[in-house]
C-alpha cells in the first residue's frame, strides 16, 4: 500500500514544474517518513505531538501553494496527501491501542509483584505452618515440589496460612486469574498508585512485551 502510494505521488509530483517541486515533495517525503517510523517499530506508542508538528506540519502548508495550480493536479496531489494521512492514521491508531494495553499488563504485573513482595514467608516459618502428618501441605501446590527449598522465595496467600507456595510458581498464576490456586477466593491487588513509585522512572519508557 505504501509503495503505491508513493508511485502516485511520484506521478502526481511530475505535473509540477520544477520551481512548483519541492514544497510538495517535502511533504511527501515526511508523510513517507511518518509511515515508516510506525511502521517498522511494532512496539512503539503513537505520534506524540512534536512528531505530529514535523510530520505534519508541511501539510498544513500546502494550501498556499495548491491554490495556484490547476484543478486536475491540485486534486492528484491532494489525493496523494490523503491516502497517506489515512493509512499513517490507521496505523497510529493501531500502535496507540497496542502500547496501552501493554503498559497496562505491566503495570498489573507490578502491581501483582508488589503484593507478593508482602507475602513472602521464610522456609522456617512456612515449616511450621505447613506440618501436617500426610506432608501433603508442605508441597507447592501448583509444582508439587517440596516448598522449603532454598533456591525458592515462598509467598503466603492472605486467605489460609497453609496456603503457601514457590513465588516463581504462584506469580504467573496471581498475574492471570487473580485468585488463590487452591481455594479460587480471590486477591485483592494494592491500589495502583502503591506500586507506582518504582517505576516512576520508567514511566515514558517503552513497556515490555
Amino acid at each position: 500500500m505504501a509503495e503505491a502510494i508513493a508511485e502516485r505521488a511520484q506521478e502526481a509530483l511530475s505535473y509540477l514544474t520544477p520551481e512548483e517541486r519541492p514544497i510538495f515533495q517535502r511533504c511527501f517525503r515526511l508523510l513517507a517518513e511518518a509511515h515508516s517510523e510506525l511502521d517498522t517499530h511494532p512496539l512503539r506508542d503513537g505520534l506524540d505531538a512534536d512528531e505530529f508538528l514535523y510530520y505534519f506540519g508541511d501539510v498544513f502548508g500546502l494550501a498556499d501553494a495548491s491554490s495556484r495550480l490547476e484543478e486536475s493536479v491540485h486534486q492528484r496531489l491532494q489525493d496523494v496527501v490523503n491516502q497517506w494521512m489515512a493509512l499513517i492514521e490507521a496505523l497510529d491508531v493501531s500502535r496507540t491501542a497496542s502500547f496501552a494495553s501493554r503498559l497496562r499488563v505491566q503495570q498489573h504485573r507490578l502491581r501483582v509483584q508488589v503484593l507478593l513482595d508482602t507475602l513472602t514467608v521464610s522456609n522456617t516459618t512456612a515449616a511450621n505452618l505447613v506440618s501436617t502428618p500426610d506432608d501433603v501441605a508442605s508441597q507447592c501446590s501448583i509444582c508439587k515440589d517440596q516448598l522449603a527449598q532454598p533456591e525458592h522465595t515462598i509467598v503466603q496467600l492472605p486467605c489460609h496460612p497453609t496456603h503457601l507456595f514457590h513465588r516463581d510458581c504462584v506469580q504467573p498464576w496471581v498475574e492471570d486469574y487473580l485468585n488463590c490456586p487452591i481455594c479460587r477466593v480471590e486477591i485483592e491487588l494494592p491500589p495502583a498508585s502503591d506500586s507506582h513509585s518504582d517505576s516512576d522512572s520508567d514511566s515514558d519508557s517503552e513497556p515490555d512485551v
